[in-house]
């Protein structure tokens, strides 16, 4: 995962990116996670719950999904920007 963020002065989301590989068959940006932040405080309660669904949208993984374990990969990406987020 690689993330970058753009806070204005009252830590809102001026500008971000965030790609993941691992997710499909190459490096992916996660774009509606990238539209779902921004002009929201990066440390705001209902943030998080947002991002994950987000999430979600940028990588439908299926069960049969080539290289398995579609809900270790969905779960960790959402960790991963629980981190970033701390």
């Amino acid at each position: 995962a690689c993330m970058r963020v753009l806070l204005d002065d009252a830590d809102k989301v001026v500008d971000s990116a965030f790609a993941f590989g691992g997710m499909s068959e190459k490096t992916e940006l996660a774009k509606n996670l990238s539209k779902a932040l921004q002009g929201k405080s990066l440390f705001g309660s209902d943030v998080l719950s947002s991002a994950l669904d987000a999430l979600e949208r940028d990588f439908p993984l299926k069960a049969s999904v080539i290289g398995g374990m579609a809900q270790f990969r969905n779960t960790l990406a959402g960790s991963f920007f629980f981190r970033f987020q701390q």
